[in-house]
């Protein structure tokens, strides 16, 4: 059965009243809703090539924790956080780009601690503490429930709040000024972003068409800072370019000076160094040579 087909039949499930996916349709609902946020933003030319072009992450071992009532799934949750996920503005600096709360609350643990866990959803706590192993499902235990850390807090096993960032200290912190250095945009205040250059400030982004010679960036996804110091709309595969700078950030300018896509998923066997690099998107680090697998099943 074809994604196509997939997001169609739950399309009409959420007509027929729903109050979410289900569990098995999350994951691609999930890809779908990034990607129409990422074809709205000219990122990719629409929703279908985004989708064959950006892997699926589908959580086996998720699955079968919800089934085993390791793990609790919320529909409603799941359905606003494809809404958040789908509606998030193209502006990278906003708050709603950079936050979509309702993806946290889908899933919930139900190990206490000092159960046996996998992964942090396990968890009440929503920390799982893994120790190093060579095994594609390392075993942990769940930690102390931890409540989401204040300014000034520890942020080594909780998350930060909204308004804050977790520094190099593990300390959360405010979200910095206008002005005030930084290493990513996420540390900085929202409608603001780190400027690329050697010494990176909090400054507001520049939009289509404005000069982004001293920010190396812009706001917008879909949006490139040219060689010329322009934002401008990101050319998408096939189309000439004259530089890869022109290109969607998933290709360069090629000899034929047109965008051609830089690095393509691999298939299962093949060679990868990181899970980004694979079609099913796990990279099976156990092995002596790391190579695209399917997910492993831990439960």
């Amino acid at each position: 059965m074809t994604r196509s087909v997939l997001a169609a039949i739950s399309a009409w499930l959420a007509a027929c009243g729903t109050s979410g996916p289900a569990l098995s349709e999350y994951p691609i609902q999930r890809l779908h809703a990034q990607c129409a946020q990422l074809a709205r933003c000219g990122e990719y030319p629409d929703e279908d090539t985004c989708v064959t072009l950006l892997p699926l992450f589908e959580p086996s071992s998720l699955d079968a924790a919800v089934a085993e009532k390791l793990v609790t799934y919320h529909p409603d949750s799941a359905q606003s956080c494809l809404d958040e996920l789908s509606s998030a503005p193209c502006d990278t600096t906003q708050k709603a780009a950079r936050e979509q709360p309702a993806c946290d609350r889908v899933f919930t643990g139900n190990g206490k601690t000092g159960a046996t866990c996998a992964f942090g959803q396990e968890c009440v706590s929503g920390f799982c503490d893994v120790p190093s192993c060579q095994t594609s499902c390392c075993l942990g235990a769940c930690t102390a429930p931890a409540k989401t850390a204040a300014i000034g807090e520890s942020c080594a096993a909780a998350a930060c709040g909204s308004g804050a960032y977790c520094d190099d200290t593990q300390t959360c912190q405010a979200l910095l000024p206008m002005g005030v250095s930084c290493s990513s945009t996420d540390q900085c205040a929202y409608g603001l972003g780190c400027t690329v250059y050697a010494d990176s400030t909090c400054e507001p982004l520049p939009a289509v068409g404005a000069s982004c010679a001293a920010t190396k960036q812009c706001a917008d996804l879909g949006v490139n800072c040219t060689t010329a110091g322009i934002c401008t709309a990101a050319v998408q595969v096939g189309e000439i370019c004259s530089d890869s700078l022109d290109c969607v950030r998933y290709a360069s300018c090629d000899r034929t000076d047109r965008c051609a896509i830089t690095d393509p998923l691999l298939p299962d066997g093949a060679v990868c160094s990181g899970n980004d690099m694979c079609t099913s998107g796990f990279c099976d680090a156990s092995m002596q040579t790391p190579t695209c697998e399917d997910p492993p099943l831990c439960y």
